[in-house]
Formats: C-alpha cells, sequence, structure tokens
C-alpha cells in the first residue's frame, strides 16, 4: 500500500477556507471536522489509484459565492460510462480491484452526503488514463 507522505500539510489541505483568511473563512459552512474527512477520502483514493511515480495535487480558492478544494490525480481515470454512477453506494467501477485494496464502494457517497448537507456539491472530472480530479464547493456561509 502506498503511502502519501508527508501527511503534515494534510490539515492544511483540509482546511483550506480557515488558512485563506477571515474572507475564506466566512465561506466555508462546512466545520473543519467535516471538511478534513471529506479530503481525507478524496486524497486516499487518488493516493490508492494513481501508479507509482503518479501526481496528486490538492488546492484551494475562493470563488463567487464560495470557496473549492479540488484533489487531482494523474492516476487511472474513471471511464464515461461509470462517471454517472461514482457516487452511487457501494457501486465500484472495479470491483476486483477495490476487493484486494479494501474498497467497500462507500466513501464517494459519503463525500457526496456532507456536501449536499451542507448546501455544497463535489463534481468529477476525469478522463480514463489520464486521472480525475474531484471539486470541492463549499457556499459561503449566512
Amino acid at each position: 500500500r502506498k503511502h502519501c507522505r508527508p501527511l503534515a500539510g494534510l490539515d492544511a489541505a483540509a482546511s483550506a477556507a480557515d488558512a485563506a483568511g477571515p474572507a475564506a473563512r466566512a465561506t466555508a459552512s462546512t466545520d473543519k471536522a467535516m471538511r478534513r474527512r471529506i479530503v481525507v477520502n478524496l486524497l486516499d483514493n487518488a493516493v490508492k489509484y494513481t501508479p507509482e511515480g503518479g501526481k496528486v495535487t490538492v488546492t484551494g480558492r475562493a470563488v463567487p459565492h464560495g470557496y473549492e478544494i479540488s484533489v487531482a490525480d494523474t492516476g487511472l481515470g474513471i471511464p464515461p460510462e461509470h462517471q454517472a454512477r461514482i457516487f452511487e453506494r457501494f457501486y465500484r467501477v472495479d470491483k476486483a480491484r477495490d476487493r484486494q485494496s479494501g474498497g467497500t464502494g462507500l466513501g464517494l457517497p459519503i463525500v457526496k452526503h456532507i456536501m449536499e448537507t451542507h448546501g455544497g456539491r463535489v463534481t468529477l472530472r476525469s478522463a480514463e488514463g489520464a486521472g480525475s480530479t474531484f471539486t470541492l464547493f463549499f457556499p459561503s456561509a449566512g
């Protein structure tokens, strides 16, 4: 199993809105623990499905009406025919691979549920063989 080192930057990535200053903090309608949970989930998937020598990038930025955090990888990518279902509970693109890596098919549905519960959303951009980018949109508080 690959490890993401160093993990010291994880809190900064999961709390990018907090680190960006008072204006950005006001945009994050979820608490720090929930942001951490969803970013950790996306990072875990990115590391799991990116081959040795690949790259995983986390970015955050203020956008109109909120804040975005993106987790991008240069991994396997998700075939187009699976992308519409990727956020369904227990859905897995490659069932054999996920059994080996311990995947249950619940991580992305949890991410989607948390985001929608807090008025946000998660989107996917992916190309098979070229990687995936999951973007979390946190609406402005208030």
